[in-house]
C-alpha cells in the first residue's frame, strides 16, 4: 500500500474497487471499519447516557471551526493536522496553544476546545506562577488572542 497521510487511510481504501485492493489492504480496511463502528457506538452510548441522566445533549468532539464532529473524524483530524495554534519560546518559557477538539465545557456554555499552557525550564523556581498557567477557549480567534496574552506575560517576567 502506498504511504498515506495519517487519518486518510479509510477514505483511500473505500475509493478503491474491491478487485484493486490486495490482501493487506483488505485486512487494514476491515480493521478501520471495525474501529469506526466502535467509535460511532461510543458516541451513541455517550449521548444515551447523557439523555438518561437528564443532561443536555452536548457534542463531545469539534473541529477547529467549532463544528460538531464524530469521534472518528476527531481521531482522523488529530492524526493528520497540525494542532498547534501557537508555539513560542520566550526566554526559559515555552508558550503552547493547541486545538484539543474534545469539549472541556462539561455542563453549559460554548464548547471549550483550545488550550494555552506555559512550560518552563527545570531550573526555574517552583513558585513561579507562570509554570501553572493554563487557559482554555471556545474559538480559534480567542485561542490566538490568549496565546498572545500568555506570550506577553512571559516577556514581562524575563
Amino acid at each position: 500500500m502506498e504511504q498515506l497521510t495519517p487519518g486518510h487511510e479509510l477514505d483511500y481504501l473505500l475509493k478503491k474497487e474491491t478487485s484493486e485492493r490486495n490482501e493487506e489492504e483488505n485486512a487494514i480496511l476491515q480493521l478501520l471499519l471495525e474501529a469506526k463502528e466502535s467509535m460511532d457506538d461510543l458516541d451513541k452510548k455517550q449521548k444515551e447516557r447523557a439523555f438518561k441522566m437528564g443532561m443536555p445533549l452536548r457534542h463531545s468532539y469539534y473541529d477547529m471551526d467549532c463544528n460538531p464532529i464524530s469521534m472518528w473524524d476527531w481521531h482522523n483530524i488529530s492524526l493528520s493536522e497540525n494542532k498547534h495554534i501557537g508555539l513560542d519560546q520566550i526566554g526559559p518559557y515555552e508558550v503552547s496553544t493547541v486545538w484539543l477538539g474534545i469539549n472541556h465545557a462539561y455542563l453549559d456554555g460554548s464548547p471549550i476546545i483550545f488550550e494555552t499552557m506555559i512550560f518552563a525550564n527545570i531550573e526555574l523556581q517552583e513558585d513561579d506562577e507562570l509554570i501553572s498557567y493554563q487557559e482554555r477557549y471556545s474559538t480559534k480567534e480567542q485561542a490566538i488572542e490568549g496565546h498572545q496574552r500568555a506570550c506577553q506575560l512571559c516577556r514581562e517576567k524575563i
